[in-house]
């Protein structure tokens, strides 16, 4: 799509695509998010091809082929910069409040957390409270022995009914 660079319509297509892109993903995440920011250059002539709008300068971390946060017209943005063979693409993602994260968070695991609380934690719940109720039989059982009182103790039964009762969940 990009043999061409003296093409006039290529900036026009370019920018379509990334308007396609950024209203897809208003779409999917389904909260309020900026746009993603990109600029092409043409590698060999350093000709900028396309450039989101409001972009200044060239978009490339500090390191190639690495993600850093930097502030950038007022807000933090996530940039990647890299260089292929014909073209250079510089591409700058607005990072996400933690609040609005939070909420998107919130808002899809909700409904597993609802079902997984009395499908899950609750026989976790019970499990734990029959091995309280177990060790305190065998502490009970411990501190009312003599303490030179070396002979097996029952052991196995306050342990056993833990391990049924975890066998039946």
């Amino acid at each position: 799509m990009l043999v061409r660079t003296d093409d006039p319509h290529l900036q026009l297509l370019i920018g379509a695509l990334e308007e396609q892109y950024n209203e897809s993903r208003r779409a999917v995440e389904s909260i309020q998010l900026d746009p993603l920011r990109v600029q092409l250059y043409d590698h060999a002539s350093g000709k900028l091809i396309h450039a989101s709008p409001g972009l200044g300068g060239k978009l490339s971390p500090a390191q190639a082929q690495s993600v850093q946060l930097r502030s950038m017209l007022g807000h933090p943005f996530w940039v990647f910069a890299a260089d292929g063979v014909r073209w250079s693409v510089g591409i700058a993602e607005p990072k996400l409040p933690d609040v609005s994260v939070a909420r998107l968070m919130l808002r899809e695991m909700l409904p597993d957390l609802l079902l997984s609380f009395p499908l899950v934690f609750r026989p976790c719940g019970w499990l734990f409270t029959v091995a309280c109720i177990r060790f305190r039989q065998l502490a009970r059982a411990l501190h009312a022995r003599d303490p030179d009182d070396l002979s097996p103790s029952k052991i196995d039964f306050a342990v056993s009914g833990v391990a049924v009762a975890a066998g039946r969940i």
